[in-house]
């Protein structure tokens, strides 16, 4: 004879209510309290950078293996787990690379793609500087997608730092990235 559990509607309900709170937290959407204007600083000591950024936004740093098998993907910034805006920055080891080296690197993985089922079309390519130092501003999309991606060179790798979101809302997080942006510090 087996024995069964019987529940009633309401310890239903409330295990019902739990797993969907918790399922939101986890997932990036609750707690809603938070501060829109707060910002914090992150600093990835395994790669020696710090940023600022929305406190808002889910932040998530990755080691040397990366992301899902993307070694380079060092630290993501998004609104939440289903979102298709995103900030990324990516980072390799290089010696006295040169920023055209940084758009050869960031190529290779674009000429990867199928391109009957990715269409790439470069919108700018400009070269510009952050506190000083050279960097390149490479904007494009890939079928509905928009990115940016702002490449930086240092003395012992080379860094990108990606604006990703669909093209009718990429003007959207543009002020954000490039405060983001601005306030990349290297700790060397």
């Amino acid at each position: 004879m087996k024995n069964r559990i019987q529940l009633s509607w309401k310890a239903s309900l409330i295990f019902v209510i739990v797993w969907f709170l918790l399922a939101s937290i986890a997932l990036g959407y609750w707690p809603l309290i938070r501060d829109e204007e707060e910002i914090a600083t992150i600093t990835h000591d395994l790669y020696g950078f710090s940023i600022d950024y929305p406190t808002k936004w889910k932040i998530s740093l990755y080691g040397e293996n990366g992301y899902r098998g993307n070694d380079d993907l060092k630290l993501q910034l998004s609104k939440n787990t289903f979102n298709n805006f995103s900030i990324f920055i990516y980072q390799t080891s290089a010696s006295n690379a040169t920023l055209h080296d940084v758009h050869s690197w960031r190529m290779q993985s674009i000429t990867r793609l199928n391109p009957e089922e990715f269409k790439y079309s470069q919108i700018s390519f400009d070269e510009d500087k952050l506190r000083g130092h050279p960097i390149i501003r490479h904007i494009y999309t890939i079928n509905d997608v928009k990115c940016e991606d702002v490449y930086i060179v240092r003395s012992q790798d080379m860094l990108i730092i990606r604006l990703q979101a669909p093209i009718g809302e990429f003007d959207n997080y543009l002020g954000e990235f490039e405060a983001i942006v601005a306030s990349f510090r290297p700790l060397e």
